[in-house]
């Protein structure tokens, strides 16, 4: 894992089911900070909290072709007061999504860790 000079980076959020193992031996290796973010309940709040954000215009970005493609890729789905981004398109080639949203995703969960760390 090669850090950027460019960024200070205060910790890893990952996804505890998918990168458990991964980020156990990172943490041990590098000696960083990594916090599991659960993909259910933290998901669902960052979600709706970045959407909110990006309506009510405290929040932008650059016109980054990976981010947008990944925008364009995400739907929308409503339940009750949660929201989540989800996959317009569940197809996969190789099985890899065809049309990922992981960008977003990652846009989702480290702005809600800027948040909880005051870094916004």
């Amino acid at each position: 894992m090669e850090e950027s000079t460019n960024w200070n980076v205060v910790e890893y959020a990952y996804d505890e089911y998918q990168l458990h193992e991964l980020c156990a031996d990172l943490r041990k290796r590098l000696g960083r900070r990594f916090r599991p973010f659960s993909q259910a309940q933290e998901r669902a709040v960052s979600d709706k909290q970045l959407y909110e954000m990006i309506l009510q215009k405290q929040l932008a970005h650059t016109g980054h072709a990976g981010l947008r493609s990944h925008v364009d890729n995400a739907a929308i789905k409503k339940d009750g007061k949660s929201l989540r981004f989800i996959k317009q398109d569940q197809s996969k080639v190789s099985g890899i999504s065809a049309k990922p949203i992981d960008a977003l995703v990652a846009a989702s969960m480290s702005n809600a860790e800027c948040q909880r760390l005051n870094l916004g």
